[in-house]
Formats: structure tokens, C-alpha cells, sequence
């Protein structure tokens, strides 16, 4: 998550909640157009090591992070984050920036992160909100490679608004109106880039493998998918609970499919890929 006010200097003042690959990554990304970026971590041995080195020890531990980002924390950005923090820090008549990069459903009550937003802060914070999806390797976007991503939100202005935050020649922001698109399409993603990767752990080849395009197609195509590396070791015969422990980052494909296969049975329609993929899931649970 980022959150963002504007400064008298015309740049902004802004706070990146997590220090893991995306969260370091966005930070770097927006400290590169000399905004005042503060990143919040968990883990109290990242900050210190990352102020006295502009290095994140655990993730993008090859990359230098501009001079302009300091790092604070701990705290997590959970739902008691919202309620205790991040809630009373907003006023509805000077909203900041509020940006949302995290993909999938919430394990218990299948809420989106808008459905959250709203039912812990109010519908018009949720009208605030805004969301990027895209295929976004956070690596290859602090290599400066030429990336384009969605941005969304409830009104146009505010998509806008968070698109010329993070626009650069080399990461390009297209705006729109539907949020819960951009969600839903980024969470489902995960689910099927495990698919993928199960294909390829099994040994199938390309006409078994092969599905859509942009980001569904780059996370479960690439090594560099987390949700895909799941899937290809649930393919190669290794148990779930010891690829989640080994895996050294969150892999969200794995609870959304949960949350997935709930909305397909109250739905009633066909999803054979994604009921697949939490069958076995819950299977290695067990």
C-alpha cells in the first residue's frame, strides 16, 4: 500500500507499507522522481540495516536505493492497521493518495481489498482508493525496464492523480474506472499462474501450458513468479507446507484459491483450472 500528500515543492511526501520485493520496489521506483518516500517494514533488522546501507538485506539485495527513501517501522498492513492507524489519520475533505498494489481475497469472508476498505473506513474512503495491477516483475522494474500497468479506481480523477505519481518514460500508467476488475483480475492470475507452473513441473508442454496474455500470461510463464515457482514444485512432487516455508515470500495465489473456489460454488458456474488447483491445495493441507 502507498500513501501520498502532495508538498509545497511539487513533489509528495509518501509512505510505502512493506519492505518485501514490490513494496521495496514501488519505493525505489517513486524515490527515483525525488519524492520524500518513508518505507515501513516488519522487521526492525531491515530498517536499521537499510538506513545505515540504502540496501534491503532480504530483498533486491543487489540494488542500490536512492538516498531519498528512509526506512521506519515495524507494523503490519492488516485490517488492525487499518482500524488503529490508517483511519484516523484520514480526513474525508483532504484525502491523501491512497494506492493499493496487494492481490487477492480475504480467507474467511472472500472481501476484495476495496470491500475492506470500505467496511473499515467508510464508502468514501473506499472512493478514494485506487489500485495498480500489471505485469511488474518488482526486479526488472528497478532495472529500469519498460513496464505499463492498470491503475483504478472509483473515479477517474483519483486514478489520475496516482498515475502521475508513479508514471516514468519507462513505467507507463493507464487509467480506469474499475477497481474491482483490476482486483479480481490480479488475484485470479496467482490461482492459474500454480496451474501453470504444475503443467511444467509434470512435464507438459506448450499446448497444455499456454494462457492469455500480459499479466496472466507473465506470472504464469516466468521463473520469476512466485505463484508459478508454487506450482511447478507442487509439480516436481514436493508438499506445499515445505515450498511455503522455503519460498522466502509470500505466494498470495495460494489462500486466494480458497476464497476462489468459494465464489465459484455460490456462483454455480464452471472453473475446472482454479477448482483443480485449490482441490489439491487443500489436499496437501490436510
Amino acid at each position: 500500500m502507498v500513501y501520498s500528500k502532495p508538498q509545497p515543492n511539487g513533489n509528495s511526501k509518501v509512505l510505502v507499507f512493506g519492505a518485501g520485493n514490490f513494496g521495496s520496489c514501488l519505493a525505489s521506483h517513486l524515490g527515483d522522481s525525488q519524492h520524500e518516500v518513508y518505507m515501513w517494514a516488519r522487521e526492525e533488522r531491515i530498517v536499521k540495516h537499510f538506513n545505515l546501507s540504502h540496501r534491503n538485506p532480504i530483498y533486491l539485495q543487489d540494488h542500490v536505493f536512492p538516498s531519498t527513501i528512509t526506512a521506519v517501522g515495524p507494523e503490519l498492513p492488516n485490517k488492525a492497521f487499518i482500524n488503529n492507524t490508517l483511519k484516523p489519520s484520514l480526513d474525508v475533505e483532504n484525502l491523501p493518495l491512497l494506492i493499493f498494489v496487494n492481490k487477492g481475497i480475504e480467507v474467511g469472508t472472500n472481501a476484495l481489498t476495496l470491500e475492506i476498505i470500505a467496511d473499515t473506513c467508510g464508502p468514501d474512503i473506499a472512493k478514494a482508493a485506487t489500485f495498480i495491477s500489471g505485469p511488474s516483475f518488482a526486479k526488472e522494474i528497478v532495472q529500469r525496464q519498460p513496464t505499463s500497468v492498470s491503475v483504478a479506481s472509483l473515479t477517474e480523477l483519483e486514478a489520475t492523480k496516482a498515475a502521475a505519481l508513479f508514471h516514468q518514460p519507462h513505467f507507463r500508467c493507464y487509467t480506469g474506472v474499475d477497481p474491482i476488475g483490476i482486483e479480481l483480475s490480479g488475484a485470479l492470475k496467482n490461482v492459474y499462474a500454480i496451474a501453470s507452473g504444475m503443467a511444467d513441473g509434470l512435464g507438459y508442454e506448450n499446448n497444455t501450458r499456454a494462457t492469455g496474455v500480459g499479466d496472466l500470461f507473465l506470472t504464469c510463464s516466468s521463473s520469476n513468479s512466485r505463484n508459478y515457482t508454487v506450482g511447478y514444485r507442487l509439480g516436481q512432487g514436493e508438499k506445499l507446507d515445505v515450498i511455503m516455508k522455503t519460498l522466502g515470500s509470500v505466494a498470495e495465489g495460494v489462500p486466494t484459491t480458497k476464497g476462489v473456489k468459494k465464489i465459484i460454488e455460490e456462483l454455480g458456474i464452471s472453473a475446472p483450472i482454479a477448482n483443480s488447483v485449490s482441490d489439491r491445495n487443500i489436499k496437501e493441507a490436510k
